[in-house]
């Protein structure tokens, strides 16, 4: 091997093997010399190597250390076999920090979770205090960490700014479904009025012919509890007694849609229900002095014209 890598540059050498010596041979990766971290073999060579070494190594260098074959990290497969993962657990460590012995490999991260040399941060790191020491001098130094002290008062401004974010949040989502519904109230506002404008030619609840018989709408009166003719608002289709305001050349708007968008007061709308209820249906008739042809019971507006 024309190179060889040192296990420093890959992994924190927190511990030592025991009795290194004794360590068979075929335990060890050949780019570290050191007994296998989480062993991993190239498939196309079958040749072992830990995880870490032989990573690294392809980094640059796309071939196998031993054999040199071409290899990728994604020809690496985990060494499963129980006799190799056996052996590499029964050999023994030693802690660089603190000197405690017979430490099994599978424990090592459990021992750095409790050694009293390795170096830790404070517990008060998210309030940015920036003291780093020996896990054994953390208790000496939490007693004077004035970040820690402080951290009742800090805990509870906390709780109180996110408290106060939430219902800001509340009224802004609240604001915002208000925004939502206004928007969509003018787009249907917009479609109502665009509909009783007609192109030109508006809807009225007063028939603007001379006669029943020129009156599309009229001329379908006699149909009254099918379905016969569309909404230009909401597009459902309505019979004759639901038809609130139309144009006699064609169009209709629904008593739903009148209801719906028009801008009465409660005294005027509770005044369309009464006259709704006291009436059964839309009716034609004649005046007989001026000859006038409304629609009655449609909406409750006067008629403003008349015909000679």
């Amino acid at each position: 091997m024309t190179k060889i890598l040192d296990a420093n540059r890959f992994r924190t050498n927190n511990f030592e093997y025991t009795n290194e010596s004794v360590i068979d041979n075929r335990l060890k990766c050949s780019i570290c010399k050191e007994a296998f971290q989480d062993p991993v073999f190239i498939k196309t060579c079958r040749h072992d190597f830990c995880r870490t070494c032989i990573v690294q190594w392809l980094k640059t260098n796309l071939n196998c250390p031993i054999c040199r074959r071409p290899c990728r990290v994604n020809d690496l497969n985990p060494n499963q076999s129980r006799i190799i993962l056996d052996m590499l657990d029964d050999l023994r460590l030693k802690c660089r920090r603190c000197n405690e012995t017979n430490i099994q490999p599978s424990d090592k991260e459990a021992h750095l979770k409790r050694c009293p040399n390795v170096l830790v941060n404070c517990l008060a790191y998210d309030l940015k205090c920036k003291w780093v020491g020996k896990r054994r001098e953390l208790q000496n130094h939490l007693q004077t960490c004035i970040f820690q002290q402080l951290r009742p008062v800090i805990e509870q401004l906390r709780t109180e700014n996110q408290l106060k974010f939430e219902q800001v949040k509340a009224k802004l989502n609240h604001t915002q479904q208000s925004l939502n519904d206004l928007r969509v109230a003018y787009v249907q506002q917009k479609r109502f009025i665009s509909a009783f404008i007609n192109n030109g030619k508006p809807m009225t609840n007063i028939c603007t012919v001379s006669s029943p018989d020129s009156c599309q709408i009229m001329m379908n009166s006699e149909i009254l509890h099918q379905a016969s003719h569309s909404c230009a608002v909401c597009d459902q289709m309505v019979n004759f007694d639901a038809i609130a305001l139309h144009n006699c050349m064609g169009g209709i708007i629904c008593r739903r849609c009148v209801h719906k968008y028009s801008r009465q007061d409660r005294n005027n709308q509770l005044n369309i229900q009464n006259r709704s209820r006291s009436l059964s249906r839309p009716v034609h008739k004649t005046d007989n002095s001026a000859q006038a042809v409304v629609i009655t019971n449609i909406f409750p507006i006067t008629p403003r014209s008349t015909f000679s």
